[in-house]
C-alpha cells in the first residue's frame, strides 16, 4: 500500500498581494511612529503624540492581520503585473497613513493632509504650509 501525500497549493494572487501588503503596511506605521522619538528631547509636545500613535498603531494592527494570510506558509510566484499592484497600493497606503497626522491635527484638510505627504514621500519640496508663520 502507497501512502499519498497531498502537499498544499503555494499561496498565489490576491492572498498574496494581501499577504505583503499586510507587511509594508506594518512598516509604513512604524514610520509613522517614528516621530514620536522627538518626545524625550521636546516633553511639552506630548498632547500632539496621539496624532501619530492613532494612525501608527492601526497600520500595524491591520498590516498584521493581513500578514496572517501568508505568514508560515509557501508563497507562490507573484503573477503577471501583481508587483506593480504592489508598488501602487505601497505608495497610496503610505500617503493616506502618513497624512492622519496633519488630519488629526486639525490644520489640514483631506486634500492639504495628502498634497503635504505626497510631497514628503516624493521629496519634491512642495508644500501647502505657510512657513512664514
Amino acid at each position: 500500500m502507497k501512502i499519498v501525500t497531498i502537499q498544499p497549493q503555494p499561496i498565489q494572487g490576491y492572498r498574496l498581494i494581501l499577504g505583503y501588503l499586510g507587511m509594508l503596511c506594518m512598516l509604513i506605521g512604524g514610520i509613522t511612529l517614528l516621530p514620536l522619538l522627538t518626545l524625550f528631547f521636546y516633553p511639552q509636545d506630548g498632547k500632539e503624540a496621539i496624532y501619530f500613535l492613532l494612525p501608527g498603531m492601526i497600520a500595524i494592527l491591520v498590516g498584521f492581520l493581513f500578514y496572517q494570510l501568508i505568514r508560515g506558509k509557501e508563497k507562490g510566484r507573484l503573477a503577471r503585473n501583481q508587483d506593480a499592484v504592489i508598488v501602487v497600493s505601497c505608495w497610496l497606503l503610505a500617503i493616506v497613513i502618513t497624512a492622519f497626522p496633519f488630519m488629526l491635527s486639525g490644520h489640514y484638510d483631506f486634500t492639504r493632509a495628502v498634497f503635504e505627504t505626497t510631497s514628503g514621500w516624493s521629496t519634491t519640496g512642495l508644500s501647502v504650509v505657510d512657513v512664514t508663520h
